[in-house]
């Protein structure tokens, strides 16, 4: 059953209507990682974990967005376009495992118990190459020729130099951004078949979940939608299927843009406690035609006699800088598609996301005419669907793609096997907690007296009581005491003037206790010169 209103009511309307499948443009897989649209244009999607943004101070900030400014500089040609997607997704995750004490597995159900009735959520970040045709006079022969040659050898050797391209591209792209973590999406086998992340990629932004997708026989487009999707007024309601319940999306465009933009801009917005999916798309736009626009819009101010001073004498600046080939320039839109399990659930995200943007000095509308073509401009590579554009520089574009993410952990694979425990983050995500990096064990916590260091301390290792550890503790103050008894430990204390059995010097007299004495106390005096060590032995 349909919740919204329909639209219309008229049968010959009705009946015009078009599977979901003609606005998704694409048509088969050309090999593990490339796609084919069904205009010949190519494309490969990359997973990226992202920058771990919290950690890293503001030069270091400053020089991965230079870096990246750079990169798009090194593409800069009309014939690609780069699409940035950040999923925003909830995610339900729980660490099972059995306690030998009492108390530990009494703190582990209370842990569990309360993450329960949080809403835990992850941030999966891709970047879409799309090779395309020159755009503009540049590339209007080539679309003439293509028209008007029908030799398939011909046809067969674009396409393969357009794979090349393509390729090459990505793999500049994947050595420029290897701080990233990035990996290319392709095709994997399983038990079942073979199957294939791209298509579960551009699956997950229609559907709002990714899940397994085979390769299928027939057209890629008409094989991505599993539920009817339905447009009404401002709001998009996708029916439930399977084990997916029924959603409402509100879609967000970007309509004006700010006077300056920098990295992490949308740091906040992927704060937001509720799934979306924020699409962006920067389509590379030659020298000459950014010149021309540049041009005109300055001609335009002049002759309107536009008060704008300081906007003219950037819009020169800019324009010195294209020329010198400084800077690089592309049609970029942003939207934002809000997913809710109630239409006032969208509403009231979509007033906190364009609360938030207005802060940034970014007008930002909900889609309401334009909802469909803004629902279907997601998709990398549909570029006829992109209503609201705007010219920005690669440097923009750096900054409003920041790559930025959270961390989340290790859950799995670690030197003790699962985490040790489940955290949540200050961007309302899961943190899987491990002592170990790699096989190093070390870790430290700091914090000013009273801020609870051995409440945390005590916490972790009722946690880590899941792989049965042997413990020593050495505690200060009896801060631990009562944790240590609780989970059936000894807890014994030094006093001064009673034997602690803690003597190394007291060991029995022999070759290998010797050695090891003379070890310790070399240690202990530090820097001791060879004399002295002589005295020692």
């Amino acid at each position: 059953m349909q919740l919204l209103q329909p639209l219309t009511r008229d049968r010959r309307t009705i009946d015009r209507e078009k599977p979901a499948g003609v606005h998704l443009p694409y048509a088969r897989h050309v090999d593990d990682y490339t796609i084919e649209m069904r205009d010949g244009l190519l494309l490969q999607t990359i997973r990226l974990d992202g920058m771990l943004f919290e950690t890293s101070d503001t030069e270091e900030i400053n020089y991965r967005a230079t870096l990246r400014d750079a990169v798009l500089r090194t593409i800069g040609t009309s014939n690609f376009a780069v699409y940035h997607h950040v999923v925003r997704r909830r995610v339900n995750t729980v660490l099972d495992s059995d306690f030998d004490d009492d108390f530990s597995r009494e703190v582990d159900r209370r842990w569990r118990e309360r993450l329960a009735n949080r809403q835990l959520y992850v941030n999966d970040l891709f970047l879409t190459l799309v090779r395309r045709p020159l755009q503009g006079r540049m590339g209007f022969a080539d679309r003439l020729r293509a028209r008007f040659t029908k030799s398939a050898d011909v046809g067969r050797i674009a396409a393969s130099h357009d794979l090349r391209q393509l390729s090459t591209a990505r793999e500049a792209l994947i050595a420029a951004l290897g701080s990233y973590a990035p990996r290319v999406l392709g095709v994997y086998e399983t038990p079942d078949g073979v199957r294939s992340e791209t298509l579960e990629f551009l699956s997950g932004i229609f559907n709002g979940a990714m899940r397994p997708m085979g390769l299928p026989h027939g057209d890629i487009g008409h094989y991505l939608p599993d539920r009817r999707i339905s447009f009404g007024q401002d709001t998009v309601e996708l029916a439930p299927t399977g084990a997916a319940p029924r959603c409402f999306v509100g879609m967000v465009s970007i309509k004006d843009y700010p006077t300056h933009t920098m990295p992490g801009m949308f740091d906040e917005l992927y704060r937001l406690p509720f799934e979306m999916t924020v699409s962006q798309s920067f389509a590379f736009v030659e020298r000459r035609a950014a010149l021309s626009r540049m041009n005109l819009t300055i001609r335009r101010m002049r002759s309107a006699e536009d008060e704008a001073i300081s906007l003219r004498d950037e819009l020169l600046v800019a324009k010195d800088d294209v020329a010198a080939g400084r800077a690089a320039f592309g049609e970029h839109h942003t939207t934002i598609a809000l997913r809710a399990d109630t239409i006032a659930g969208v509403d009231a995200a979509i007033a906190e996301i364009t609360a938030l943007l207005a802060d940034l000095g970014i007008v930002a509308v909900r889609e309401d005419i334009a909802l469909e073509p803004a629902f279907w401009a997601q998709f990398p590579g549909n570029f006829k669907y992109i209503t609201r554009r705007g010219m920005v520089s690669t440097q923009n574009f750096a900054g409003l793609a920041s790559l930025h993410n959270f961390p989340v952990g290790r859950a799995k694979g670690n030197h003790w096997g699962d985490a040790v425990t489940l955290f949540e983050t200050t961007a309302a995500g899961p943190y899987f907690f491990n002592f170990h990096q790699a096989d190093l064990g070390n870790f430290t916590v700091i914090g000013p007296s009273g801020s609870g260091k051995t409440v945390v301390l005590n916490f972790l290792l009722a946690q880590a009581r899941r792989f049965d550890p042997r413990i020593i503790f050495f505690d200060k103050d009896r801060g631990a005491e009562l944790f240590i008894r609780a989970i059936g430990g000894s807890y014994d204390r030094l006093r001064p003037g009673e034997a602690t059995g803690l003597n190394p010097l007291l060991l029995e007299d022999n070759g290998a206790n010797r050695q090891f004495l003379i070890d310790w106390i070399s240690q202990l005096a530090g820097g001791a010169s060879t004399d002295e060590l002589d005295h020692i032995r």
